[in-house]
């Protein structure tokens, strides 16, 4: 499960541990969390980080929603992906100065493949097993779709929650879940306030040059940069910066990147540690099943013990949670999650 921070580039609704717990009254026996930089990485890195921590945590078995539940439709794009064809699509669609998503969807158009949301990220979950040499297989579920007289979209949920709106979200939320979003302590992420620090950062303190940031260059860098000088606000700093080119969700990625200093190499490495967020008796027994290919943290003094590459991942991870706490609302004092313990269902 992705941590405080999401692929949107926005910080999460609820906090990580409370999402676990939630999940674990709901039926999930273990919960590890995919960190960030990877949580928040387009869907080629995502898939990759997603799938690292679940090779390494022993896991060959993936599920997925999916449009219309046929997981031909994932493996057609993965394998077109792999063509000379498709490249060339690619490298035409890049001299029409199109952005990544677009570019993507036109050359698998052209290739005769129109695949959905959900088809496009299984397919990168297919790349990132065989570019790691796991065997994995894959089952597509296909997803109910959204009803005008009762929205089940999470993005619906989320539009309710932020216009202020939350106990009609609530409303759709299952009791055991919801009841993990009640608890006394759990953090809400505030967007709004994600939205001031990034401008504030851009306007004051950005550099010249984007550097090695990932995911801001091509003029990302430079169109935040420009957005910050004219924005009177964190809303109107993205809404300047948008266009035709660049998804919001781009905009966001390298925004937040860029604040938390995060590289190319930081993102196209595998993650070399994962937190664990919840757990119940049978996920106990799959967590003591983990060998050493992945380090699983649970509590804070287990980092001292990471060095190297495990290390620069984990002061990334780190940064970000400060950065989640301060967005939060009310914002809570740095180093909250180094004080936080998984959630353990004792009757599971």
């Amino acid at each position: 499960m992705s941590g405080n921070f999401t692929q949107r580039g926005e910080c999460a609704v609820y906090d990580k541990y409370a999402r676990a717990e939630a999940a674990v009254r709901c039926g999930a026996d273990l919960v590890l969390e995919l960190p960030f930089p990877w949580s928040s990485a387009g869907a080629e890195f995502f898939a990759l980080g997603g799938v690292s921590v679940a090779a390494g945590a022993g896991i060959s078995a993936f599920i997925y929603g999916s449009e219309d539940g046929d997981i031909s439709a994932a493996e057609n794009v993965s394998m077109a992906r792999a063509t000379d064809e498709y490249q060339s699509l690619l490298d035409l669609a890049d001299g029409e100065n199109v952005g990544a998503a677009a570019a993507h969807a036109g050359a698998m158009k052209e290739i005769g493949l129109e695949p959905g949301r959900n088809d496009k990220l299984a397919s990168f979950y297919m790349d990132a097993a065989r570019k790691i040499g796991l065997s994995a297989s894959f089952t597509a579920v296909k997803r109910v779709a959204e009803d005008a007289e009762r929205p089940v979209g999470s993005s619906d949920l989320r539009k309710m929650m932020r216009s202020g709106d939350r106990e009609k979200a609530e409303s759709f939320i299952v009791p055991d879940a919801l009841r993990a979003y009640k608890k006394e302590g759990v953090l809400r992420g505030n967007v709004p306030k994600l939205d001031e620090i990034l401008f504030t950062y851009f306007r004051l303190f950005a550099p010249e040059r984007a550097g090695c940031v990932f995911d801001a260059g091509g003029g990302v860098f430079e169109r935040l940069r420009r957005a910050a000088k004219n924005a009177r606000s964190g809303e109107e700093f993205f809404s300047l910066a948008a266009n035709k080119k660049y998804t919001n969700a781009r905009l966001r990625r390298a925004a937040l990147y860029t604040v938390l200093g995060v590289t190319g190499s930081d993102v196209a490495s595998k993650p070399e540690f994962t937190y664990l967020l919840a757990l119940n008796g049978r996920g106990r027994s799959i967590l003591n099943g983990i060998g050493g290919a992945l380090r699983v943290l649970t509590k804070p003094s287990d980092s001292s013990s990471l060095t190297g590459t495990a290390a620069r991942q984990y002061e990334l991870s780190r940064r970000a949670d400060d950065l989640f706490a301060a967005c939060c609302d009310p914002s809570v004092p740095s180093g909250e999650f180094l004080r936080r313990s998984p959630y353990i269902e004792k009757n599971g």
